[in-house]
């Protein structure tokens, strides 16, 4: 028969043990938290590999630059320059050979560059075609209008559906224009064999031994060097539509050069 003294006496000993017991679990809990992951070697592997995507953004005295020096695989891993962010001093080759050398800070006027992936590219010759209904805005707005693409200089034109569109091409068949833009990416291994002949022919497009490509996109870059609009799409079948360009544009005419309200 359980009595009341026998109760009070397995109470006090409970008193006793239970907070050495709940120390014990609470070492263990700490221990499984604290655990390193079982495959150290593997889990080392991956930090090393993706270590790079905290050093993007990097720290200088006055503002963030990023870094966009490393092409990814496939057009998913691009990287672009976002608005707001100083462009890059980039050079570019006409049609004739001749090399331009552009510093976004001593622009006299505002720029749109548009990256495209070829002349061979029959959604990049639909898109040109497109871009027409605004051109001839942007010029009267005083925009200087780019277009720019890793075809050799010698096949700027003569790859075009239309020859006679009046753009201003230019060559980047280095593709480090497309690289300091954050655009450039490396064509996947299926894709260059199913579409690109294992890749030969980007690289007779291009007259360069890679396989890179830009997604395609457009910049608007103020005469401040900074750019004030951004569209990039890893999908190359879908484009930037002129009417918001147009519309881009028009902002940045009625409100580039004033101050942010952030600094009023």
């Amino acid at each position: 028969m359980i009595t009341r003294k026998f109760i009070l006496q397995i109470t006090m000993l409970m008193i006793f043990l239970l907070p050495g017991y709940a120390s014990a679990q609470d070492d263990d809990f700490r221990f499984e938290f604290n655990r390193q992951p079982e495959d150290k070697p593997r889990y080392e592997q991956r930090r090393l590999q993706h270590e790079d995507i905290f050093a993007k953004l990097r720290r200088s005295e006055e503002r963030y630059s990023y870094d966009t020096g490393n092409i990814g695989i496939g057009s998913a891993s691009v990287k672009p320059l976002l608005p707001g962010t100083e462009a890059p001093s980039f050079s570019l080759t006409g049609l004739t050979g001749n090399v331009i050398n552009v510093k976004p800070g001593e622009l006299q006027k505002p720029l749109v560059i548009t990256f495209y992936r070829g002349g061979w590219c029959p959604y990049c010759n639909l898109h040109l075609a497109e871009l027409r209904k605004a051109e001839e805005t942007l010029l009267a707005q005083g925009f200087d209008v780019w277009f720019i693409s890793p075809d050799k200089p010698e096949s700027l034109y003569e790859s075009l559906e239309d020859p006679d569109i009046g753009y201003s091409l230019y060559s980047d068949s280095t593709l480090d224009t497309a690289r300091a833009f954050g655009v450039a990416y490396q064509v996947e291994q299926d894709a260059l064999d199913r579409f690109f002949n294992g890749g030969l022919s980007l690289q007779n497009a291009s007259g360069q031994d890679h396989t890179y490509l830009p997604a395609p996109g457009t910049f608007i870059i103020g005469t401040d060097g900074l750019i004030h609009f951004q569209y990039v799409n890893p999908n190359f079948k879908t484009r930037l539509d002129p009417n918001v360009l147009l519309a881009a544009a028009a902002s940045y005419i009625n409100f580039g050069d004033k101050p942010a309200l952030a600094s009023q």
